[in-house]
């Protein structure tokens, strides 16, 4: 089941973080927002010098996939993401579980 829930700003702040099953570190949050912020310019927009944009309208969604394995000091973690309105909801995850289970409760 779900680990821990985090929910980022559109700069890559932890806004909201909580843990229901142990304590997740917040360097996967970090990994996610270095995949993330790959075509952004970080003042809430998109990056005018990156070559992905004239290919791809919507460069974020397809650069950071829905579900992620991160690597973590006890191993594995399923980290799952949804970005709406310009924030990331993050579930970490230490076991599998049913994608549509969590990505439906994000």
């Amino acid at each position: 089941m779900i680990q821990s829930l985090f929910l980022l700003s559109p700069t890559g702040e932890v806004l909201i973080e909580r843990h229901f099953r142990g304590v997740t570190s917040r360097t996967v949050c970090d990994y996610f927002w270095g995949k993330a912020s790959a075509n952004l310019n970080h003042h809430g927009g998109l990056s005018t010098t990156s070559t992905a944009i004239a290919a791809n309208p919507l460069p974020l969604y397809d650069t950071v996939p829905p579900i992620m394995e991160v690597p973590d000091s006890d191993g594995t973690l399923y980290l799952f993401s949804i970005l709406r309105d310009g924030l990331s909801y993050l579930a970490a995850c230490p076991t599998e579980v049913s994608p549509l289970l969590v990505l439906e409760f994000l």
